[in-house]
């Protein structure tokens, strides 16, 4: 027995010295990387954690990156989710330290900032005249400042938070008879052009071809028992739309007149047409800048009397709720009527001393016209009369004549839209220039046509319910039309 004991105490000694050396084996931890480096729009990555114990991550608190986990015993594969980098155009980076028993390892997470675009967008901003607010934005992932001119002090800028992508600019009425313009330049943080921006501000607020002449109606409907209209024509109207797709303002709108009759053979001594669009009415849409808003696709109607006119010619209209109307305070025993539930035009000029209706026969243009803030009616009367000579080629001899008082300029550059009218049998001339109007639209074919009553001249439309501009009249309207107000008497 003895001997038995004697020999187990060797054996035990080795599984003893054994063990000894198992437990004290070092614990070991490595990292497929040690610095991993993404791009600014961020996303997941993977690291892959080798170890023969037991682990554990600390992060240094921040907050644009998540861990699949942040212990584990042995290895394992750690998914790290990153933000997208969108609050500063600075590198960050974070340092997540592995702890084990007999060590550490670290790795360095670096998000690279968002690099300036290669092309940066060159944006244009149109603005109108009577100014107001607009918000701009410019791309995220950057911590940027403004660069506005010095020079650009009618518009002021609202500052940028840091995490802002958008920044509002607050623009002064333009009263001035031009446009005028500005850059705003979105630059980073390192100096980086970001985006620009150019502004201009038109000196109107309507450009030519937003709001249009749709359809006149000069003509005036038959009373049957006399076969010819009421000889004060009130149930002519205009019809002005809004071709646009925003909401216009008509506010300050002239409507106009020619004072070229495009029936008779004058020729004027100082020639001004390709220049100036020449007037003997002018009556403007009062308002003080948004009071008469137009909705995209919508119209006014401007009548020549408000009134229900079915009510004492069933051929007629009901104009009781035109939108306007024109009156004029006669100087002679013919009067004009009044309704006074609808706002009337205000006559800036006039060639009449009673009341002005349309040219029934249709031998006279129209044009819609808007002076710059500048030009009120004081001063349009004073500094744009047209004074001067014409002759007149008549069958009894050529005679010079002096143009009356009741001559004004428009300028081609205020004219919003303008039309020609006149009839093929005496047709001599355009009544405005071939730039503002290359053609003519009518009612009836010969002088005094007795079939041009009830007729009016109507654009036309495309297959988008647009109407048609391309400042020829002979193509864009639809000549011995319709009337509007005959087709839908309910036109609001």
């Amino acid at each position: 027995v003895t001997g038995v004991q004697t020999c187990a105490l060797p054996i035990l000694s080795v599984l003893l010295i054994a063990c000894n050396d198992h437990d004290s084996e070092p614990t070991e931890l490595t990292l497929s990387d040690n610095t991993l480096t993404i791009s600014d729009e961020g996303g997941n990555i993977t690291i892959m954690v080798t170890s023969n114990g037991y682990w554990h991550i600390n992060t240094d608190g921040q907050n644009w990156y998540t861990l699949s986990a942040t212990e584990g015993t042995g290895n394992q594969l750690i998914s790290i989710s990153i933000e997208q980098f969108n609050t500063a155009d600075l590198m960050r980076a974070a340092q997540l330290t592995f702890d084990y028993a007999d060590g550490q390892a670290v790795l360095v997470l670096t998000q690279n900032r968002p690099a300036p675009p290669a092309n940066p967008d060159d944006i244009s901003i149109r603005l109108r005249a009577r100014g107001g607010s607009s918000s701009l934005t410019f791309p995220s992932g950057y911590k940027c400042h403004l660069v506005v001119p010095d020079t650009a002090n009618w518009l002021v800028c609202s500052q940028l938070a840091e995490d802002d992508t958008t920044f509002s600019i607050d623009v002064a009425k333009n009263t001035g008879n031009a446009n005028r313009a500005t850059s705003i330049e979105v630059r980073s943080s390192y100096d980086e052009l970001i985006r620009k921006f150019e502004i201009v501000q038109s000196w109107r607020n309507l450009e030519p071809g937003e709001l249009l002449i749709e359809e006149v109606f000069f003509t005036s409907n038959i009373i049957e028992e006399t076969g010819r209209p009421d000889k004060y024509h009130g149930d002519q109207y205009f019809r002005l739309t809004n071709n646009t797709d925003e909401v216009i303002y008509a506010d300050g709108v002239l409507i106009c007149e020619a004072f070229i009759n495009s029936v008779q053979n004058y020729e004027y001594l100082e020639p001004n047409k390709d220049s100036i669009a020449d007037v003997c009415t002018c009556y403007q849409i009062p308002g003080s800048g948004t009071d008469v808003p137009i909705a995209p696709g919508k119209s006014l109607i401007i009548a020549n009397n408000a009134q229900n006119h079915k009510a004492t010619n069933p051929n007629s209209f009901d104009l009781s709720a035109a939108d306007f109307e024109w009156y004029d305070v006669s100087t002679n025993s013919v009067t004009d009527t009044d309704n006074p539930d609808i706002p009337n035009l205000n006559v800036w000029m006039t060639y009449t001393l009673s009341i002005w209706v349309l040219h029934d026969r249709g031998f006279k243009g129209y044009l819609l016209a808007l002076p710059p803030n500048s030009v009120d009616n004081e001063v349009f009367l004073r500094d744009y009369q047209w004074t001067g000579q014409y002759i007149a080629h008549t069958l009894a001899g050529d005679f010079i004549m002096d143009i009356q008082r009741y001559a004004y300029k428009i300028p081609h550059a205020w004219v919003l839209d303008a039309v020609n009218l006149s009839v093929e049998e005496k047709f001599f001339t355009l009544s405005f220039d071939a730039k503002l109007d290359a053609g003519w639209a009518h009612c009836g074919t010969i002088d005094s046509d007795p079939t041009r009553y009830g007729h009016s001249v109507r654009r036309k439309t495309d297959e988008n319910g647009k109407l048609i501009d391309t400042n020829n009249s002979t193509y864009d309207f639809i000549s011995d039309a319709v009337p509007t107000l005959k087709e839908n008497p309910v036109w609001k």
